[in-house]
């Protein structure tokens, strides 16, 4: 995905899927779109991120499943998350 600055290691903020509120924080795991993620790969839209702490548990990830639909629920696990909705943690 071009126009992201992010390298693998960066902790980030994790914005809501609007981009208004901060939901999480997190680390940049692959920038790579073939990197796997609940047995698919993540695609060119989205960066891996492992989700070190969940602040807002009940929002919504945009790529939902069964098992994982909030914040709350990836807490520990990886995600895929839109760039333009991560920024870096200071």
């Amino acid at each position: 995905m071009q126009g992201h600055n992010f390298s693998i290691g960066d902790k980030v903020n994790i914005m809501d899927q609007v981009g208004r509120t901060r939901i999480g924080i997190g680390t940049i795991l692959s920038l790579d779109p073939s990197f796997i993620i609940h047995n698919n790969a993540i695609g060119i839209q989205y960066i891996a991120v492992r989700v070190d702490e969940a602040l807002q548990p009940n929002a919504s990830l945009f790529k939902a499943n069964e098992e994982i639909r909030t914040i709350g629920d990836a807490l520990g696990l990886n995600i895929a998350w839109l760039p333009k909705r991560l920024s870096l943690h200071v």
